[in-house]
């Protein structure tokens, strides 16, 4: 207990190490940044995060993840002294410097200007490069120690480590998309780049501002999500009105969102990650419960995640991809379709393998909890449609426009499908390059033969390799490889 002499309180063990600082010219410039790293670091050791954050970190880091693009630029860097902001007036592209990134809003000529990758996203994508000049996987987010606390830097993480926050976020509908995390090659230098849904709007009046603070202690409270600032709410990111130019009200529908996401943790991870699951169990269960699986039990596993299914995913893939190999075919930078998607764990192991988007149709209860698995497990090029697909459905009504002419060059795959919904028409309308079919079960030979028969006819192809699949609880199927006759892998 801390003694009073004089009537004042003895002073703190950090008070007492930054009055002995002030002693020692030399390091006067230090104190500062020493109180900003003990104040951090009791923050971390007080709410228990730092145990609760690098745990979940390790989880996440022991699953395959969805494979960083790498993007080549316009801009030319010198890799001991890159000047981002400098190469940006030169090239003559708008944007906005923040601590620790610079932001590209949307704008003519973005593409002629930046580079053309700019055109492989949403026309109303943003552009956030990070100063610290490393790939995803390396670039901490605050990687400036000199001016920031290193603690914080720890605790906040890499380009990487922040997709499963951002995407929560976007799901708690309190912050933009986030569209990719990649890798841009400029000049000697690598950047990270995030590719966010870009914010148009005003400043929210106090009272807006004051229910937003309040949906975010309520998500604090309840242990969902922290921030890695101590005492946020009196810091600058989180005044009113407008949490340092953090928060918008949209102009497009009216909504706030707060477009930043560094000050953001999710507590427990993989406590999070399995309440997605058990909320989606009831829906994208196969069949009736059985006693041994735990009741109703999932159709796709979850690779990675300790949560049963019918089909074993990853094996299911690896076979899938096999026979893609012998044509010299593989999903690398290649949008990626699937009809009858479930939840959408095919088009993540394709992500997994560097595929540039995953677009996915399913019935639209089924496609809501997939979307939010998919966005628990950080991914984020993925685009899915909820659907009741029939004969004359027309799928190329769904399929965003800025991939339209990646389709050219795409791979569709119709999985387990056609015996819920036959052969459908859009088969012959989108221009894949490269069709998977897998039969059901209980396909006959002779019924492989004539959808084989109707698939070149209807949609000008031709069959490249066959083979079958086994894995999970399913038996052999018949799995085939199609190819359009005008054009070669």
């Amino acid at each position: 207990m801390a003694t009073v002499q004089n009537g004042s309180r003895e002073p703190s063990l950090v008070g007492r190490l930054e009055s002995f600082l002030k002693q020692i010219p030399a390091l006067r410039g230090t104190r500062t940044r020493v109180r900003a790293e003990l104040s951090a670091l009791v923050h971390t050791i007080r709410s228990g995060v730092w145990r609760q954050v690098f745990r979940g970190r390790r989880e996440r880091n022991s699953r395959r993840r969805q494979l960083p693009l790498v993007w080549q630029s316009s801009l030319s860097l010198d890799s001991s002294q890159p000047d981002l902001a400098g190469e940006l007036r030169r090239l003559g592209i708008q944007y906005h410097e923040g601590s620790h990134a610079l932001y590209i809003p949307p704008q003519a000529g973005l593409a002629a200007t930046l580079g053309a990758f700019v055109d492989a996203y949403p026309p109303e994508a943003g552009y956030k490069l990070l100063k610290n000049p490393k790939g995803p996987d390396d670039a901490h987010y605050i990687g400036d120690l000199r001016r920031h606390p290193w603690v914080r830097s720890a605790l906040v993480g890499t380009a990487a480590d922040l997709i499963p926050v951002a995407n929560f976020l976007h799901d708690q509908q309190i912050a933009p998309r986030l569209y990719d995390v990649a890798q841009l090659s400029a000049g000697a230098s690598q950047l990270t780049m995030f590719v966010v849904q870009h914010i148009a709007g005003t400043c929210p009046t106090k009272e807006e501002c004051a229910t937003f603070l309040s949906r975010l202690r309520q998500l604090s409270e309840s242990n969902q999500l922290i921030t890695s600032l101590a005492d946020w709410e009196h810091h600058d990111d989180f005044l009113s009105p407008d949490c340092n130019g953090n928060l918008l009200k949209s102009s497009m529908d009216g909504q706030l969102y707060y477009v930043d996401f560094q000050n953001f943790l999710i507590p427990e991870y993989d406590t999070y990650l399995h309440k997605v699951l058990d909320n989606a169990r009831n829906t994208v269960h196969f069949g009736r419960e059985y006693l041994f699986r735990g009741g109703r039990y999932l159709y796709q596993q979850i690779p990675g995640v300790a949560s049963s299914g019918k089909r074993d995913i990853r094996l299911r893939w690896e076979q899938i991809k096999a026979l893609l190999a012998q044509q010299d075919v593989g999903v690398r930078g290649r949008v990626v379709l699937d009809v009858g998607c479930n939840t959408g764990m095919v088009l993540a192991e394709t992500l997994n393998d560097g595929a540039q988007w995953g677009i996915g149709w399913d019935l639209p209860e089924v496609v809501a909890h997939g979307s939010k698995i998919l966005s628990a497990l950080g991914y984020t090029r993925y685009h899915l449609t909820g659907a009741r697909l029939a004969k004359n459905y027309p799928l190329m009504a769904d399929i965003p426009s800025h991939l339209h002419p990646q389709l050219g060059n795409s791979i569709l795959l119709y999985l387990a499908i056609r015996h819920h919904i036959g052969l459908i028409d859009a088969l012959a309308s989108v221009p894949w390059q490269v069709l998977v079919y897998e039969g059901p079960q209980e396909e006959t030979p002779d019924e492989l033969r004539e959808v084989i028969h109707q698939l070149e006819e209807m949609a000008s192809c031709e069959v490249a390799a066959t083979g079958e699949i086994e894995d999970g609880d399913c038996t052999k199927r018949p799995l085939v490889v199609f190819r359009r006759r005008s054009q070669r892998p």
